[in-house]
């Protein structure tokens, strides 16, 4: 649904909007960006987000929703 690179462009992370039970969820993927492996799952949060942002220090991520946000360390 959304991405967003790293400050030192070293990992891509990838927000991936599901429904279930009348409820919208997203769950954040990191990836390698020179190889494109996967470096990890991030917690799913219980919202669908899209907006992803990444700190300038690259020590969080944050998506937005319409109404809320959520950060990922």
């Amino acid at each position: 649904h959304d991405l967003a690179v790293s400050p030192d462009g070293t990992t891509v992370y990838a927000g991936r909007k599901t429904y279930a039970n009348y409820t919208w969820r997203t769950g954040i993927l990191s990836f390698d960006a020179a190889t494109g492996a996967k470096r990890a799952t991030h917690p799913t949060c219980e919202s669908g987000l899209g907006g992803l942002s990444v700190s300038a220090d690259g020590r969080r991520l944050v998506g937005r929703g319409s109404y809320d946000a959520a950060a990922w360390n």
